[in-house]
């Protein structure tokens, strides 16, 4: 939608690539918030496990995937393996910004009241 509008441009790849993973990354705070408020309505009891979770499952797996397609990659010695900075700046991202938003998210989502059903 961006790249139609003119916000980015198609022609310079990176920025389109860079923008949609820290949209991603953003959206951690609403993806802690509907767990939180998910888990609550259908009353569940260990909202910590829930969380972390949400936090680790999809990107976890996501970047086991990378990793380990980019050792292969390395091992072959392609010369389209990633570099280890990028892993390392992929690693931080996770760590230190999409997680940390993710229990932002929930902090909130359990504050609010349960979802009735009609």
């Amino acid at each position: 939608i961006f790249s139609a509008l003119g916000f980015l441009s198609p022609a310079k790849r990176g920025f389109l690539l860079m923008a949609e993973l820290l949209f991603y990354v953003l959206m951690g705070v609403v993806s802690g918030y509907v767990t939180a408020r998910l888990y609550k309505t259908f009353k569940g009891k260990a909202w910590q496990k829930a969380t972390v979770c949400t936090a680790m499952g999809f990107p976890g797996l996501s970047f086991l995937v990378f990793f380990s397609m980019d050792l292969m990659a390395w091992a072959a010695q392609s010369t389209d393996a990633v570099p280890f900075t990028t892993i390392l700046v992929l690693l931080v991202l996770w760590f230190g910004i999409s997680s940390p938003l993710v229990f932002l998210g929930a902090y909130f989502g359990y504050k609010q009241e349960p979802l009735e059903f009609p």
